[in-house]
């Protein structure tokens, strides 16, 4: 299966994403920045712009990976073993590059790309890793990032959409984790939308990813201990979702015209290979018809982005089948084998035929229907 756009069309996709780590191909000559359009990166402009062609609305997530030649990106000055790393606007140079990437951005995918998420799950500096410094210094430099990446895209694009990556730790922090802290999502979005708020309200998003709090089960609904239905869950996904646009509703949190902001759920997937059970694609499947359910009976959640089309093997090394199709192997990453029983659910889930491709599942949750268990459900 060599053609995977053709493949998203047959499932009927109606958004796409893709992780571009564009640092990587960006250079600096005296005062200039350039980036390459062939090799990996016309592969990716290939990629997005059939997808978009093909109909789909494309959300790209910029990523900063080390390795760029341009130093300016990067505040802690050396590789910290992180994941990715923050932009790094605090100095004019930091500011000068920042701006040249999304102005480029900006001009280049105008009318293709219609949501930009900055960083991948800032919250967490595993993933967006700035060095040794307070958690005040973290939120307010990648709110300086942020809105200059926001202002140039929007000067080019008023109709593109911004927004800002969290992980699912609610209410759930971990100061001594390596090579960064993690900082609760509800405190970090307090902070920022303190910040921005002082500095002039701007329409940013959120982009969150509920995944089970066990990413090496599927059966999210299980989990009492880190995502009951209560406030103070440290976990928000699927199975408590409505915690989160419960607080997005508040009135200090709305955007500049006194509405909810954009929220997406730009990743989340559960595995088919559980860590105790072995082979779960029943369960996997039954995941995500909850999940899409819950989702599409939020009037708050304008996208569910799953994770992924294909099994990727490093992911299963760490025990995350995620793929609607098996791939065991780099080689099968490209021509993967065969579907897995969640690629029928999701093909056929929001057409007549949604309720019976998902009655499998209610037993494996223990409902007898849907309204049971998604306050709002209806089909």
């Amino acid at each position: 299966m060599n053609n995977f756009t053709t493949d998203a069309q047959n499932l009927g996709v109606k958004h796409a994403f893709v992780n571009l780590p564009i640092t990587s191909y960006m250079h600096k000559s005296g005062d200039s920045y350039t980036v390459e359009t062939s090799g990996i990166m016309g592969a990716y402009d290939i990629a997005i712009r059939s997808l978009a062609d093909s109909g789909m609305n494309v959300t790209v997530q910029i990523l900063n990976p080390w390795g760029s030649d341009v130093s300016e990106f990067y505040r802690c000055g050396q590789n910290g073993g992180a994941s990715y790393y923050s932009f790094d606007s605090s100095t004019p140079d930091g500011a000068k590059a920042m701006e040249f990437l999304a102005s480029y951005l900006a001009k280049k995918y105008k009318g293709v790309v219609s949501n930009w998420v900055l960083g991948n799950e800032v919250n967490a500096s595993a993933w967006y890793y700035m060095g040794a410094v307070d958690k005040s210094t973290y939120i307010r430099e990648y709110e300086r990032s942020f809105r200059i990446f926001y202002n140039t895209i929007k000067s080019e694009n008023s109709q593109a959409r911004i927004f800002v990556p969290f992980d699912y730790a609610w209410n759930m922090e971990d100061l001594g984790r390596q090579p960064g802290p993690i900082y609760s999502v509800k405190g970090y979005i307090n902070e920022f939308n303190s910040i921005t708020a002082a500095k002039g309200n701007i329409d940013w998003g959120v982009a969150y990813h509920p995944y089970p709090a066990n990413m090496n089960e599927p059966d999210f609904w299980t989990d009492n201990q880190f995502a009951p239905d209560q406030a103070g869950a440290q976990v928000v996904n699927f199975k408590n979702l409505h915690i989160l646009t419960d607080y997005m509703q508040n009135a200090a949190l709305l955007n500049p015209a006194g509405a909810v902001r954009h929220i997406i759920l730009s990743e989340a997937g559960f595995t088919s290979q559980s860590a105790s059970r072995g082979v779960t694609e029943e369960l996997q499947a039954a995941a995500y018809a909850y999940a899409y359910y819950a989702a599409e009976a939020n009037p708050h959640i304008e996208a569910f982005m799953l994770t992924r089309h294909v099994d990727s093997t490093a992911e299963r090394g760490q025990g995350y089948a995620f793929g609607l199709w098996n791939a065991a192997s780099e080689s099968e990453e490209v021509n993967p084998p065969s579907k897995k029983k969640i690629y029928d659910v999701f093909q056929k889930i929001d057409t007549g035929e949604s309720s019976s491709v998902t009655d499998f599942a209610k037993p494996l949750i223990g409902i007898e229907s849907w309204s049971q268990a998604i306050p709002g459900y209806s089909r």
